[in-house]
This record gives structure tokens, C-alpha cells and sequence, in this order.
């Protein structure tokens, strides 16, 4: 009687209010906050990014005082030219974004998918494009003294030529875009890095902006700045280096042609009849101009990047920072139901609109309290109440991992033996046709026949030779030739190694290890590691959903646990059971899959240390803190929730592993309540 009524004091009614709620309007996509949000965003950085062109511009040509600061004059037409190259950059991170980490098991393969399709031609044509924009701003800045004109006067008494310093000059910007190409595939430049880790509170945050004059996105790019200098460092010379062999073997050649035809045309009256290249002249000028332009234009590069991703990845919260993207009111401007269009971003089938909705739910139920509460208050909306849909898809989420790791561990099917009856019915009759079986020809019966009949004698060939107890003629003598080598050649013992299919897949294997164990073949090794996250946070292909997987379970285990002090229905009560369950299998699933799962024979280097992966254990950390905080919430009332003694008594100890590891947010919020009960 103690018991019953204890649970009826604590545990919220059951029962959903039965006055009937006024139907809500159609809530606007999630799309619709997300969307011009990243266009602020994109604005933003392209006006960081203008910035850095007009300061390049003014090193490009330093003008006087008086047209410093004029828009109108040659220094602000030039920086708006180094936008439009720097634009470039855009497209290509807008037109390749995306969230999760490459899925690959090995870097050849997260090479090869970079490369193949439109996502490598794309990146590499308007890295092209910039280049080549940016060499003809560049080539436009100088003054004649730099000479990098068309065509070279040379003396009064001597014919003018066509100068090949700038062609030399191009050739490097081209070369320059293929190997920034390559870097920003193999960089992985165009993901959007989502922090997955535990942020520090709202107010906290806001103040430390408000005391700090520098805006946040300059102290971020500030602090990028010596990596992008050492990475312009690591490009600019290499890349000359590799140029000048590259150039002169097949770039000059097909260059020449073209840019004397051009010259030709517009210099005809003073260009001298010579088809063969001129050569390079006063190469230690020449050499210094391709290295500034190049570390000029690497930098435009990188600074573009940086400021995309600095802006891009910045939370989903409005202008001001101060709350959700889809707002903290049910009604108001902002949106008559912002929780409405925060589960369609959770259902959106696009990887970033429901990686950025998962994030907004960790930060709703981390950070805003009010805008939280509406989530357990709001029972009357189509397709069942909000609680009950978004932890459907949170645990949606978690539960993918398990049937990952299934499929994984699953080997592939195999055939099974077919019947005799199945193969008597299956095979083809052997004999040769009858003429009653063929139709009566008409015109040249002496007319070479089609190329039907040839594939007809073939197959009636193929079918003769693999008839039950035919033998091919040829057989015989192969069989005594292959006897007589083997006998005169090799050894006995080299016979049986060699005449054996173990044998011949030992030797073709051994040869391929030896290949993977040097530098080369470093790149086709299939890593226990990368596998494993292929497998644990694999997602939308070829692309990871670690973050969403990450902010689903911390947002899933807040949320239970402050529905005893906010859910005022209790229909979260009826999800702790299987909420329990899922992350104990989850964890248990993992924890056996990483223990137990065989390394590939590509991984030459593999020893049991490799089976510690940072990602994985800090996932499982996350499971871990928020199944501890919903097990001390919930614990006394277990067999209540329909949850057993021996699940309970799991769920305690599968937390037990992970304990004197600190305690987290969803901890703290665990011990909390129960001691407050």
C-alpha cells in the first residue's frame, strides 16, 4: 500500500487531458529556418572573405593615398575581381556539402569515391576557373616592368617575340588548381564539422562574446591563420617544382600553338614569323612572381574555407543567438509550430537539414527549458503526440547501429545444392538438332548464314565438351605436357605447391601482404578502425551520421529524465522500458562487436590496441551517461514501467563498465532527481 502510493504521489498521471485542443495549422518546413539561415551565414563570410581580397589587392599594386580607400578606382576593381575567383570556392563547398565522415575502409577507397563522378570533375573545374581568373587579374596588375605582356619588343633593330613568361606563369596556376583540387578532396574540405561534445551553457557562452570586442568567427579564423600559412608553405613551392618538368615535357607543346595564334592575331603587324618557342627569360624575376602569386592565391583558398566552415558549422540558433532556430513560442512571428517543423527537419531524407534538426533537439533540451517543455505538453497532433514521435526517431537512430552491426557480421548467403531433379530440368538437351526440327528455307540455300548460326555451333561445342563423360581431345596431350614440365622443372615438393588451389592462393597472398607492408600499399590497407566506424556510424552513403547518432541519444536520455519534473501526462512513462532496452543492447551490441570482430587481411599491422577507437568508446560514453541518468531516475520504479528485475539489474551493470570515468550532464541530472525524491 506504501509502494502504490508513493508511485501515485511521483509518477505523473497516465492519463491525457480529455479536452479536445483546437486543431494546429500546418507547420512550415524545416527548411524554411534552415535555409535563410545559411544564407545569412554565407553572406557573412563573403563579406570576410571580400575583405581579404581587398587587402590582396592592395599588395598586388599598392595604389596611392588618395585612391586608397576609393571603390571606384583600379584597388577596388581588382578586389572585386579576386571575389569573383574566391566565389568559386563557394560553389563548390555549397555544391558539395555535407555532415557525416567519408565511409571508407581504406584511404584508396575515400580517394577513389572523392575522385569519381561529378563531385571530383566539379571541384576541379572551378578550381580551374579560379586559377585561371585569378593568373588574368594578376597578369593585368603588373606594370610593364614585370614583363609579363604578350609580346616581347626586345631591341629597336630586333623583331618583337612572343613572351613566354606568362604562359610559363599560367601553366603554374593550372597545376596549382589540380594539386588544391587533390589536397581539398583528400582534406575532406567540404564537410561541415559538427561538435558532438557537451557545450558549455547559453549564458555562459553569450557572455564571453559580449566581453570580448573581436567578433567570434575573426578569433576563430585568427587562430587558423598559422596552419593556413604552413599549409600555403607545403603548396606553393612544391608545386613550382613540379611544374617546370611537367610544363616543358607536355604542357609547352600543346600551350605554344595556342597563345601564338592568339598573339599573332592581335600583334600582327609586330610580331616576328617564329613557330617555335622563344624560352623563359630573366628566370629568377620569373621564379619569385609564381611563388607570391601562388602563396597569394593558396591563401585567397584556404581563408575562403576556413570562413565557410566557421560560419556554416555555427549552431542552429536565431540572429541573436538567444534561442532554437524554429523559436521558443507556439505562436508568435517566429513560427505557429515550432516543434512541428523541428520533426520534419528529424524526418527530413536530406543528410544537413536533419543533422542540424538532431542538433537543435540536443540543444533544446540542453539549454531552453521552456521551449522544452512543450514538448511533453503537446499530445494532440497528427500522427501521434510530439514525445512520442521524436523519440521514435530517436530511437530510430540508436536501434540503426544494431541492424549495421547484424548486417556486418552477417556472412553472405550461400547458394544451396540444387536437387538432381532440379538439374536434369536445368540442363540442355546435348543431342544434335534434327532436320524435322528446322524450318523449310526459302531463297540461296548457298548464302553464307548469319552470325546466329555461329553462336549455335558454339554453344552446340561448349555443350559436347562439358557432356557427362565427353573428353576434350585436347586434354591428353596438355595433361602429359604440364606432367613433363612439372617433372623436369620442378621439385617435387614445389609440384604439390604449385598444382594445389591452397597453394597458388598462399603464394598470391603472400605477395600481396608483402606488398601492403610498404609505404605504397599503406593506402589500400582496410583499417580495423575505419571499418568499424564504417559500421557504428554509417549513414546516409557514403557519409557517416555520427553526429546525429550522438545528439539523439543525449537529447533522448534529457528528456526522460526531466519528464518527471516537466511531463505533466505521463506518456513518457510508457517509453522508459524500451528506452532502457535500447540503449542496453546498443551498448552491449557494440561492445561485443569491436571485441569480437576480425580484423581484414589488408590490415598487415593490426594488434589488439587497434580495437580501442576514440570515436566508438566516446559513443559509447554518451550511451552510457545517459542510460545511468535514466536508470537512477527511474529505478524504483521499474516494475511499474514493465521493466524486470534482471533487465534492471543489466542495465546497472553494463553502466558499471564505464563508471570512474567522470560523470556527465545526464548524470548529474540522474542523481539529482533521485536525490531530490
Amino acid at each position: 500500500m506504501a509502494l502504490t502510493q508513493t508511485l501515485t504521489n511521483n509518477l505523473p498521471s497516465l492519463k491525457p487531458p480529455s479536452t479536445p485542443q483546437p486543431p494546429q495549422q500546418r507547420s512550415r518546413p524545416y527548411k524554411d529556418f534552415l535555409t535563410p539561415a545559411l544564407h545569412r551565414r554565407f553572406t557573412r563570410a563573403a563579406l570576410l572573405v571580400f575583405a581579404a581580397c581587398y587587402l590582396a589587392s592592395l599588395l598586388l599594386r599598392p595604389p596611392g593615398l588618395l585612391w586608397l580607400w576609393n571603390p571606384l578606382s583600379a584597388t577596388g576593381t581588382r578586389a572585386c575581381m579576386l571575389f569573383l575567383s574566391c566565389l568559386a570556392v563557394f560553389i563548390v563547398r555549397v555544391a558539395n556539402v555535407h555532415c557525416g565522415e567519408l565511409v571508407a575502409a581504406s584511404p584508396a577507397e575515400s580517394a577513389w569515391a572523392a575522385v569519381v563522378g561529378w563531385r571530383g570533375v566539379v571541384t576541379l573545374g572551378w578550381y580551374v576557373y579560379s586559377a585561371c581568373f585569378f593568373g588574368e587579374v594578376y597578369i593585368w596588375s603588373r606594370d610593364n616592368a614585370a614583363g609579363l605582356g604578350w609580346v616581347d619588343h626586345g631591341r629597336e633593330d630586333e623583331w618583337a617575340l612572343l613572351n613566354e613568361n606568362p604562359i610559363f606563369l599560367r601553366a603554374v596556376f593550372f597545376c596549382l588548381a589540380v594539386a588544391q583540387t587533390a589536397v581539398h578532396l583528400g582534406r575532406g574540405e567540404d564537410r561541415i564539422p559538427i561538435p558532438v561534445k557537451e557545450e558549455a551553457p547559453m549564458a555562459a557562452q553569450q557572455q564571453q562574446t559580449a566581453a570580448s570586442k573581436v567578433p567570434k568567427s575573426l578569433q576563430a579564423l585568427q587562430a587558423r591563420l598559422p596552419a593556413i600559412g604552413l599549409r600555403t608553405l607545403k603548396l606553393a613551392i612544391p608545386t613550382l617544382a613540379f611544374t617546370l618538368p611537367v610544363y616543358f615535357l607536355i604542357l609547352r607543346p600543346l600551350l605554344w600553338p595556342y597563345f601564338y595564334t592568339i598573339g599573332h592575331f592581335f600583334f600582327q603587324s609586330k610580331l616576328a614569323q617564329q613557330s617555335r618557342p622563344t624560352g623563359l627569360t630573366d628566370v629568377p624575376r620569373l621564379v619569385w612572381q609564381c611563388l607570391t602569386s601562388s602563396a597569394t592565391l593558396i591563401l585567397l583558398w584556404e581563408i575562403s574555407n576556413a570562413t565557410f566552415t566557421i560560419h556554416v558549422a555555427r549552431p542552429p540558433l536565431s540572429k541573436a543567438g538567444d534561442e532554437p532556430l524554429t523559436g521558443l513560442m507556439i505562436t508568435g512571428e517566429k513560427g505557429k509550430d515550432p516543434n512541428g517543423s523541428l520533426i520534419s527537419g528529424l524526418k527530413a531524407k536530406k543528410e544537413v537539414p536533419r543533422t542540424f534538426a538532431f542538433w537543435e533537439l540536443s540543444l533544446i533540451c540542453t539549454h531552453y527549458p521552456t521551449r522544452r517543455k512543450t514538448i511533453y505538453t503537446e499530445v494532440d497532433r497528427a500522427g501521434g503526440s510530439t514525445w512520442s514521435q521524436i523519440s521514435t526517431l530517436c530511437l530510430n537512430e540508436i536501434s540503426s547501429i544494431q541492424s549495421r552491426i547484424q548486417a556486418a557480421q552477417t556472412p553472405p548467403a550461400q547458394q544451396q545444392p540444387q536437387s538432381q531433379e532440379q538439374t536434369q530440368q536445368q540442363q540442355p538437351y546435348l543431342g544434335l538438332p534434327k532436320i524435322a526440327d528446322r524450318s523449310v528455307q526459302s531463297g540461296d540455300v548457298w548464302a553464307q548464314p548469319q552470325h546466329q548460326s555461329m553462336q549455335s555451333v558454339a554453344n552446340m561445342a561448349k555443350s559436347i565438351g562439358q557432356s557427362p563423360g565427353a573428353q576434350n581431345p585436347a586434354l591428353p596431350k596438355a595433361r602429359k605436357a604440364i606432367e613433363w614440365g612439372a617433372d623436369h622443372v620442378f621439385t617435387q615438393e614445389n609440384q604439390a605447391r604449385l598444382l594445389s588451389r591452397e597453394g597458388i592462393n598462399k603464394e598470391v597472398s603472400g605477395f600481396a601482404v608483402k606488398i601492403l607492408r610498404t609505404p605504397p600499399g599503406e593506402v589500400f590497407r582496410q583499417t580495423f578502425g575505419r571499418r568499424v566506424k564504417g559500421v557504428v556510424f554509417g549513414g546516409d552513403a557514403p557519409y557517416g551520421s555520427e553526429a546525429s547518432v550522438i545528439h539523439a541519444s543525449r537529447a533522448l536520455s534529457i528528456l526522460c529524465m526531466q519528464s518527471l519534473k516537466e511531463g505533466d501526462y505521463g506518456q513518457v512513462a510508457e517509453s522508459i522500458a524500451t528506452v532502457i532496452r535500447t540503449y542496453v543492447s546498443t551498448i552491449k551490441a557494440i561492445e561485443a562487436f569491436v571485441a569480437g570482430w576480425a580484423p581484414s587481411w589488408t590490415d598487415v599491422g593490426f594488434t589488439e590496441e587497434d580495437r580501442k577507437i576514440k570515436e566508438v568508446e566516446d559513443f559509447v560514453g554518451v550511451l552510457k551517461e545517459g542510460l545511468e541518468g535514466v536508470v537512477l531516475a527511474f529505478g524504483e520504479y521499474a516494475s511499474s514501467l514493465g521493466l524486470e528485475g534482471r533487465e534492471l539489474r543489466e542495465a546497472r551493470g553494463v553502466v558499471g563498465k564505464g563508471q570512474g570515468q567522470g560523470q556527465g550532464q545526464g548524470q548529474k541530472q540522474g542523481r539529482e532527481l533521485a536525490e531530490a525524491r
